[in-house]
């Protein structure tokens, strides 16, 4: 038996347990038999299980294991489904099934969480035999109840509550007195457990002899009459009623130290009150080892620092840390309703309270928490974190709650949040305050049916500033924003640093649409002011996104992501225009960006995972004298395994953007690398540009990486091409990068020479090589009389410095003849070739000079 049980317990403690039956009979899998129960039943048979059956709860049977043979098996297994069906409930108890009595316990298989109802049940039993009787009778709870049934045939007991019943009485043919115990099993019917016999006093034959002696012996008669009713009163009717009462003083006081009689002076009598003495001890031994364990739950519960309290609809118990949190004594509290400590609490909480406790109180099974203000004894107020589980007492559902005192908890939380409000740096409230005033403007305008406007902008090229003067100087700088739009912003505006050089303005006042524009440019007047910073001057430029509600957005997550969109729209057109730019967002912006987004992915992972699908193009660049191949530049291309060929204008300027192109400048360096190599071993002499991006350039370790790629022998047929514009940034800077690369005998090629802002002064400064001449100049010639006049003083201006001229975008034999007559040494162009594959490259290079155009 007490195996039996520990077995049962084991089981509903292990929530693992529970999960992987839960899960087996949703899916019934071997593996999950194999690992969990013993074919052959050694596991039955060591902890003194018959049979175990598994079943869902349309009493499909998923596993039956069963070893008290194959009849007794296969009725056991209809009784039971017949049971599930009928019954649908966990039950524990007797089950009769023909002439066997078996122990049962059948038990709802439910997963740990809570949210999930029962898929079937486990059911667990045991065939009652004397052995397991006897352990049984000495682990019972057994009372004899008060309402006792006296006939007179028979004597009948009723024990604990109704589920074990005890008969004595007489049997007609035999001088014996029988008593029977009984109990019931689950569908209510009685089933004898064990049975015994008394020898009675064989009064019939003392009747007869009385018969004998009343015609002589009257008064002898008499005299023995009265002597055998004294002697029946005394070894029958007395002993009983003596047992009766003494039972009955244990059943009603719960007084197990009356002890019954040894010696009644009928032998059978006397075995019979030993027995019930017997039960009486067992019964007594019971209730001292639960009162220990009692203790036990006693010591752990008052001597712990977390409040403990049991509860139904009123406080059932409470320990001394619930009394030392509440400042209330264990008597002002135990007895009273729940109600008492939610005087703090908002409607909602209450009624959530009390729908639990109704809950719990049906015997639902879950657990919940809460967070309650309660106001102690002595009128502070406290904050409770109150866990609250469902257990049972003698069968009664009760909750049983723990109290955790998080005051100071919550003060710390409070002050935390203060302090995120608040951006540290210039005072501006933080990201998360100014998310959560865009939610109460979305709350309060929705209901008004009104507009707001939210700007987010950043200042641009702003990195540059803490990449070269330090972190120091760059703080300095947006304080010195972030006062100045302090300054310029209504008082219903809202202004708020969103994380590094961003900030976002919310709008939430205005008399007509165009006021915004005014507001936009004042913001834009402010910033694009000199900053003064020690003995640094800085012009900068913004550019700034706007989102309207409630067209744009309905929630702050949608309409800061929306700004954010528009704001890097602006951020492309400024990077053209180098000037300070505003742009509303719009649906079609949106989808662009997420196109951008999605070649951003496919250009990493094939640049981590495919590689190959990149490749190179080569373009002649041709002597404009004799027509020979002198150089080439070198074109990365993208064959994208789910866009196809993609543009490198495309692909390049999102690379640019999220710093990938130093990745690509790698791949470029090393293909090109591997190129001019492959042409030097067939004897093929030719020099190679590759494109810089000016990006690239600016990273600190852009000419070592360069330098480190490319082996000494190889670098002065190479030359890189930068555009002018990138070179103003940092002048000084610019030109200690390219004398270093003109060091290693890399030559330098100005790009889209024409359309920057580059002087004579700086550009007289810059170690150059050559001067490229921007191919918006050469589509003109030679009709247009302004790119005739432009290209002829950059050539001129070329050869003044000592520099080589290139002229990019040649396409007809006219444009090329005005070049070459006015001394341009190289061009490149349609004309001569398109962009082509090593091999077609290769051809044309060996036939030493291109045969399709005419030198005069």
């Amino acid at each position: 038996m007490e195996s039996y049980l520990n077995y049962i317990n084991s089981i509903a403690e292990n929530e693992a347990y529970w999960d992987d039956l839960y899960n087996f009979v949703i899916n019934p899998n071997k593996e999950f038999i194999k690992s969990n129960f013993d074919p052959e039943n050694e596991t039955l048979k060591s902890i003194g299980i018959d049979f175990f059956l598994i079943a869902s709860s349309n009493q499909k049977v998923s596993l039956f294991r069963c070893i008290l043979g194959e009849k007794l098996c296969n009725n056991l297994k209809k009784d039971i489904t017949k049971m599930i069906k009928e019954k649908n409930q966990e039950i524990n108890g007797f089950l009769k099934n023909k002439n066997s009595v078996y122990l049962i316990s059948a038990k709802y298989i439910l997963p740990t969480n809570e949210n999930k109802k029962p898929v079937g049940f486990l059911i667990l039993g045991k065939i009652i035999d004397k052995k397991f009787i006897n352990s049984l009778m000495r682990n019972s709870y057994m009372e004899i109840k008060e309402n006792i049934k006296i006939t007179k045939n028979n004597l009948f007991f009723e024990l604990k509550n109704g589920n074990y019943y005890l008969s004595v009485f007489p049997e007609s043919n035999e001088n014996k007195l029988y008593y029977v115990f009984y109990t019931k099993d689950i569908n209510g019917k009685k089933i004898p457990i064990f049975e015994g016999s008394i020898n009675r006093i064989i009064w019939q034959n003392a009747k007869q002899t009385l018969y004998m002696f009343q015609i002589f012996l009257i008064l002898i008669f008499v005299g023995l009459f009265v002597a055998t009713f004294i002697s029946m009163e005394k070894l029958f009717s007395k002993p009983l009623n003596d047992l009766i009462n003494r039972i009955r003083k244990i059943t009603t006081q719960k007084d197990f130290d009356v002890n019954v009689k040894d010696k009644y002076g009928s032998k059978d009598i006397d075995n019979l009150s030993q027995e019930i003495q017997n039960m009486v001890n067992s019964i007594k031994n019971l209730f001292e080892e639960l009162s220990e364990k009692n203790q036990i739950f006693k010591i752990i519960a008052e001597n712990t620092p977390i409040g403990i309290y049991i509860f139904s609809d009123k406080f059932e118990y409470v320990n001394k840390a619930f009394e030392k949190l509440t400042g209330y004594k264990k008597e002002e509290i135990e007895g009273k309703p729940i109600s008492i400590f939610m005087a703090e609490l908002d409607e909602n909480t209450r009624k959530k309270i009390y729908e639990a406790v109704k809950r719990r109180l049906k015997g639902e099974q879950f657990k919940n928490e809460f967070q309650a203000e309660i106001r102690t004894k002595n009128g502070t107020k406290k904050t409770f974190l109150v866990i609250a589980n469902t257990i049972f007492l003698s069968g009664k559902p009760y909750g049983l709650g723990i109290a955790l005192d998080i005051t100071d908890m919550k003060r710390l939380e409070k002050k935390l949040i203060q302090l995120i409000e608040k951006d540290t740096l210039t005072g501006l409230l933080s990201r998360y305050a100014f998310s959560r005033e865009i939610e109460q403007f979305v709350q309060l305008y929705t209901r008004d049916r009104k507009r707001f406007f939210l700007l987010f902008f950043d200042l641009n090229r702003f990195k540059n500033i803490n990449d070269t003067y330090g972190h120091h100087i760059g703080d300095q700088v947006l304080k010195v924003i972030a006062n100045r739009l302090t300054n310029i912003l209504r008082k219903t505006d809202i202004i708020g640093r969103l994380g590094g050089d961003e900030f976002g303005i919310l709008i939430t006042t205005y008399s007509k649409f165009e006021d915004i524009t005014k507001i936009l440019e004042k913001i834009i007047t402010e910033i694009e002011k000199t900053v003064n910073i020690e003995n640094f001057s800085f012009n900068l430029t913004t550019s700034i996104g706007i989102a309207i509600f409630p067209d744009d957005g309905t929630d702050p997550e949608t309409l800061l992501k929306r700004a954010d969109i528009a704001m890097y729209k602006a951020k492309d057109i400024g990077r053209e225009s180098w000037r300070s730019e505003a742009v509303f967002f719009s649906e079609d912006l949106e989808k662009k960006i997420k196109e951008k987004i999605d070649i951003e992915r496919e250009l990493k992972k094939a640049l981590r995972e495919n590689p190959e699908e990149f490749y190179l193009e080569f373009q002649p660049i041709v002597n404009l004298e004799n027509l020979k191949i002198e150089k080439v530049e070198s074109l990365i291309r993208w064959n994208s395994s789910k866009f196809g060929k993609t543009s490198p204008e495309k692909f390049i300027k999102i690379a640019e953007e999220t710093g990938i192109i130093k990745e690509i400048t790698d791949l470029v360096l090393e293909k090109s690398l591997s190129q001019l190599k492959d042409w030097r071993n067939k004897g093929i002499s030719i020099k190679m540009s590759i494109n810089i991006s000016p990006t690239e350039f600016k990273d600190k370790d852009f000419v070592s990486r360069v330098v480190n790629k490319i082996p000494s022998d190889m670098r002065g047929s190479f030359s890189v091409e930068i555009t002018e514009n990138v070179l103003l940034e940092d002048v000084n800077l610019s030109i200690e990068k390219l004398r270093k690369l003109r060091s290693y005998g890399i030559e330098i090629l100005l790009d889209d020479f024409g359309t920057g802002y580059s002087s004579l002064t700086y550009l007289k400064k810059f170690p150059l090589t050559m001067l490229k001449i921007d191919r918006d100049f050469i589509k003109g010639l030679p009709e247009d009389r302004d790119d005739q006049g432009i290209v002829t003083t950059i050539i001129k201006l070329a050869q003044l410095l000592n520099l080589s001229s290139i002229a990019e975008g040649i396409e007809t034999e006219a444009q090329f003849l005005f070049l070459r007559n006015a001394k341009c040494q190289y061009g490149q162009g349609y004309l001569f070739s398109k962009p082509l594959p090593a091999e077609s490259v290769e051809k044309l290079i060996i036939d030493g000079y291109l045969k399709s155009v005419k030198l005069s």
